[in-house]
């Protein structure tokens, strides 16, 4: 009887969570707040906290067409519910199915890692990227070869998000490996914020949804100055001028 009651709560309890998502307009997925397992999802969203799994994810995906708009404003999260969602992706891409990111606020360590797996990247006036090295957070006493491990652990999976990162500015712009490894070091070892129009030189998006009035001949006028920026970009990396516009 504790069991069936149980079990009945928590199917009330998911069937609340499961409203956060009925929000999303036709054609789009939405990946909002922190990227988290299933569980954790629940429990945020019952909360009126919001957050994104891979099931969440994948039920929108599902239902949002041949052609999707996936709406970014993440402070990354799990790298392993991350996998989820790019896996999905790629399952989507190879049913013949699109998938164009927009950046509405943030995309952020697994959030940016979303937006270079789309096949095009759009980003807010005054959105940002974040880009890092990858962490894992430890909580308790261990002994010195556990946190070997877990240092090599991380230290392995750097190549992988280093890859996703360089994806889009590597292939079209100047950028190379050093200058990567410097954007997920930063200044300080604590990876570096982009506002958009740096993103955008750096060739991470594609380009920028101007806000202001006679945005569309702005934002022309950027994508027609594109060398320009990437050359900007170039000296100002290697000029180690990393952490200047680090938000905190």
């Amino acid at each position: 009887m504790g069991y069936a009651h149980n079990e009945r709560c928590l199917m009330a309890f998911i069937e609340t969570t499961d409203a956060f998502e009925e929000d999303v307009a036709e054609g789009e997925v939405v990946v909002n707040g922190g990227i988290v397992s299933e569980g954790e999802r629940a429990f945020l969203t019952s909360l009126g906290i919001p957050a994104t799994s891979p099931e969440s994810f994948a039920r929108q995906l599902k239902s949002a067409g041949d052609e999707v708009v996936m709406r970014i404003n993440t402070p990354g999260g799990d790298i392993t519910a991350g996998s989820g969602m790019v896996q999905r992706m790629t399952e989507a891409y190879k049913a013949g199915r699109s998938i164009d990111a927009v950046i509405m606020g943030i995309a952020a360590s697994l959030g940016y890692i979303l937006a270079a797996h789309a096949q095009s990247v759009s980003i807010a006036e005054l959105g940002s990227v974040y880009v890092h090295r990858p962490m894992r957070y430890m909580n308790g006493m261990y002994y010195s070869d556990e946190l070997a491990e877990a240092s090599q652990e991380v230290s392995d999976r750097e190549p992988a998000i280093a890859a996703f990162v360089a994806r889009r500015s590597v292939n079209y712009s100047e950028l190379d490996a050093d200058d990567i490894d410097g954007l997920m070091r930063g200044k300080t070892g604590g990876g570096t914020w982009l506002p958009a129009a740096k993103a955008l030189s750096a060739n991470m998006v594609d380009r920028i949804n101007f806000a202001t009035p006679g945005g569309s001949e702005t934002e022309n006028s950027v994508r027609d100055n594109t060398m320009m920026l990437r050359v900007q970009m170039h000296e100002w990396l290697r000029h180690k001028e990393l952490g200047n516009d680090v938000q905190r």
